[in-house]
């Protein structure tokens, strides 16, 4: 049995081009919000979890965990993010895009970038995750169909240690990858549109070592995805107004569990932290805190402009439990 942890931003059927449709251009340094006084930047870094929110439409988003104050936002100029991710070490993954697409590090409640990563030309970069085992980065990304010099229409970039100059693989049957996510058998997990009339869901693993990806199948149809992640043993879907659970054995997932998340609309991604189920719900514009694992109604809300990604950051000091 091979079961994914993913660690990711969700993005939902049928929204590739419009989250292509503009791309994040060079970072500026963090920024406590104008309430804020001006020891605050360094205050928050000292603590211990840190909720990252990606946007639409101001970048990205910093709260306190235990309070839902907001303490800072890493402004990035140009168009919008989509996915974020964060390590074991509490270091915070940023994907942006244009001509020059990057993928930028923060370390846990850091005012300026700590590293920068290059990615080939003209691919919207979508999401992201790290392998806790050997430090690689895993990146996905769509092609720009507008640019004319595409090579393929989709794309995967693994950097190695998180350094250097990724290798990319490709999949013919998930020509539009949307997120990606290491287990913690060093197994890569993918999901996004199959490039079917329909833009149907699809869902592919590269195993340790392999070269090659394998399709996997869910006894389910899903219309409305937005984000896979696990739950335990259990890959977990986010199909609607539900998260949908699958036991994965070889290469099939057969559901075994839902957790209703009413009220939500337009889910881009959900984390999982302690007995949180935090969701990203931007066709209301907000990030909704669910009780986990029963679900039901939201019962903390953050009012937030356009969110797509969440992650929680944890200092390496904190103890979790996930």
């Amino acid at each position: 049995m091979r079961i994914s942890r993913f660690r990711r931003g969700a993005f939902g059927a049928g929204l590739v081009s419009a989250l292509l449709a503009g791309c994040a251009g060079a970072p500026s340094a963090i920024s406590p919000p104008k309430s804020a006084g001006d020891g605050q930047a360094k205050v928050f870094a000292k603590t211990p979890q840190l909720l990252y929110v990606s946007t639409a439409r101001k970048g990205v988003d910093i709260y306190r965990y235990d309070s839902d104050q907001l303490v800072g936002r890493i402004g990035f100029h140009g168009k919008p993010l989509t996915g974020i991710c964060s390590d074991n070490q509490g270091h915070v993954w940023v994907p942006t895009s244009n001509d020059n697409g990057a993928i930028v590090e923060y370390a846990h409640g850091g005012s300026t970038p700590i590293r920068t990563l290059s990615a080939p030309s003209n691919y919207g970069l979508l999401g992201c995750s790290v392998d806790a085992g050997t430090g690689d980065l895993a990146v996905t990304g769509s092609c720009d169909y507008g640019s004319g010099r595409c090579l393929s229409s989709g794309s995967i970039f693994i950097y190695h240690h998180a350094q250097g100059r990724p290798v990319i693989y490709q999949d013919p049957n998930l020509p539009a990858p949307t997120s990606c996510a290491y287990d913690n058998e060093g197994d890569l997990f993918v999901d996004g549109e199959t490039g079917t009339a329909d833009r149907d869901f699809g869902l592919a693993e590269l195993r340790s070592g392999s070269k090659k990806f394998t399709k996997l199948s869910l006894n389910k149809e899903l219309n409305d995805f937005g984000g896979v992640q696990t739950i335990g043993p259990n890959l977990a879907v986010a199909n609607g107004a539900s998260i949908d659970e699958f036991s994965v054995n070889g290469n099939n997932g057969v559901e075994v569990a839902q957790i209703p998340i009413y009220d939500a609309n337009g889910v881009y991604s959900f984390w999982v932290y302690e007995k949180s189920l935090i969701v990203a719900s931007f066709g209301n514009n907000q990030v909704q805190y669910y009780k986990f694992p029963a679900g039901g109604n939201p019962n903390r809300r953050i009012f937030v402009d356009g969110p797509k990604g969440v992650t929680v950051s944890v200092a390496p000091s904190a103890s979790v439990t996930r």
